[in-house]
Formats: structure tokens, sequence, C-alpha cells
């Protein structure tokens, strides 16, 4: 092999050796995703959800149960029968048609109360209790 035909072959070696290795991309190992808490990928707008408060819509008003535990009353405190509770919806849903409630169940019966006025308070009655609503001001 002549001393030409070495030189173009070991040109030809080097072309090759470094179009193999030369041309490569270094690449830095990537990051991993930041992991985050709930609280850090609630966008500004996500708001907590809060539960409403135990309340009923009646004669285009709010009215609120303010205490379940203290807030009843008897079968002798009752007037008349308003009607019934014709809708429930999520506890975490205010209602906004009369008749709609959120922590009631279909059908349970709306009274007024002896010496109150059916605009201020009026009486649900679920699971043989009586419950105190006040009309939210």
């Amino acid at each position: 092999m002549s001393l030409k035909n070495r030189i173009l072959i070991m040109c030809l070696v080097v072309v090759l050796v470094l179009g193999a290795f030369g041309c490569t991309k270094k690449t830095e190992p990537k990051e991993e995703p930041k992991k985050t808490t709930e609280e850090e990928s609630k966008t500004p707008t996500e708001e907590p959800t809060e539960k409403a408060e135990p309340s009923i819509m009646w004669g285009d008003a709010m009215y609120i149960i303010q205490d379940t535990e203290t807030m009843t009353a008897t079968k002798d405190q009752l007037k008349d029968k308003l009607g019934e509770v014709s809708k429930v919806v999520d506890m975490d849903t205010a209602p906004t048609a009369n008749g709609e409630a959120n922590m009631f169940t279909k059908g349970s019966a709306i009274y007024s109360l002896k010496d109150k006025a059916v605009e201020d308070e009026i009486a649900i009655e679920f699971d043989a209790k009586y419950y105190i609503a006040k009309k939210k001001m």
C-alpha cells in the first residue's frame, strides 16, 4: 500500500470517528418535575369548597338552621303545615328555589310556629324532630 493510500485511509477513519462522536449533542440529565403539594397546584381562581349552611328556601326567602342540636321545636309549638320539601340539593350547595333544602329529605313537612311570623321562623320535620329555621338576614 502506498503512502498516499495510507494517508487517505487515515483521513477517512478520522472523518468517520469525528462524524460519529464529534457531532453528537451532549445531553444534560433531565430534571424531574418538582413535586407540589395540593395547595401549590391550585390555580389562583380555585377556592376551597365550603359546605353551605343547613338551609331551606321558602316563600322566596332563605331560612337557616343555625344549630341542629338546640334549634328544635315540640309538636305543641307547631301551628299550620305550610308545605313540603320538594327537592334536596347537595349539602355544599345553597337552595335557590322555593321548597329546596340541603339538609332534609324530599317530602319533609314545613310548618309555621305558634307566636312566630312565617317571615321570621319556620320548622321542618325530619327524623322525628322539628328543626327551627330562621330567616337569613
